[in-house]
């Protein structure tokens, strides 16, 4: 995660009884280093007991919102950065010391009236008054002097879920481990039925057993099988994906054209 959204968030739903009677969402963006934090979330809620969700099921939702905003705020960071770095180097120019009573770098960044707007306003200043403080923080700013005209990291890199998240998470790891499992059984059952078919039909002096395998597998039947196979494959397979990169540019644009359908009515 990058440093831009370093927040603290609540979020408490609306009833959605009787599937779920409550719902508290938390999440928190914890700085680990100059333009680097780690995103921590969890939330409690009041379900059914007879449905109970799977961690790794919240964590692929979760993603997918991250999804939207985290390589906007990756293009965005290094012109944060950049204007933080200058204000400091101009503070100790002027004789500020290391910037320690404060720079107004991020404020200044924030300039439209809207509510949305104010309050980011008010968190870049509570920033710009703060971050100055933090250890080592003025020596690694100023090797950042000029970082807005260096390369964003192309998608594949920001939204790399799975060196930012499922290496490091032991459901997601589980789950994937999961995906493979099924893939693989999956293959192997296929490959069994099928060979168990073709020997049983093609035997010139077939035992009761393989009488009774040719009966029962007939040839729906084994198409059937194999199709249910296939598609528990392929939704393993999709799975899987989910904790990979998972939003190219064309996902990106198909959301966007959303945008009129869910904010137009």
């Amino acid at each position: 995660m990058y440093e831009l959204c370093t927040c603290v968030i609540a979020f408490l739903s609306q009833s959605c009884e009787p599937f779920i009677s409550f719902l508290f969402l938390l999440l928190r963006v914890c700085p680990t280093g100059t333009g680097r934090s780690r995103f921590l979330s969890t939330f409690v809620a009041k379900l059914p007991p007879l449905f109970p969700l799977p961690r790794w099921l919240g964590h692929v939702v979760l993603n997918n919102f991250l999804d939207q905003d985290t390589h906007l705020l990756a293009s965005a960071q290094k012109y944060v950065l950049d204007a933080e770095a200058k204000a400091l180097v101009e503070a100790e120019q002027n004789g500020a010391g290391d910037g320690n009573g404060g720079i107004m770098a991020r404020r200044s960044l924030y300039v439209y009236r809207s509510p949305s707007e104010k309050l980011q306003a008010r968190l870049a200043l509570f920033f710009d008054k703060t971050l100055p403080k933090v250890p080592n923080r003025s020596s690694a700013l100023r090797r950042m002097v000029g970082i807005s005209k260096e390369v964003t990291p192309p998608r594949e890199i920001t939204l790399d879920r799975y060196n930012q998240h499922t290496k490091i998470c032991p459901d997601s790891l589980a789950c994937v481990a999961n995906c493979d499992m099924i893939r693989r059984t999956s293959k192997v059952l296929a490959a069994l039925f099928v060979a168990a078919k073709l020997i049983a039909a093609s035997s010139t002096t077939p035992t009761a057993l393989m009488t009774k395998i040719n009966q029962n597998l007939g040839h729906k039947t084994v198409a059937v099988i194999l199709g249910i196979l296939a598609v528990t494959s392929h939704l393993a397979t999709k799975l899987k994906r989910a904790f990979y990169f998972a939003y190219p540019e064309a996902k990106r644009d198909r959301d966007l054209e959303k945008i009129p359908t869910l904010y137009g009515r």
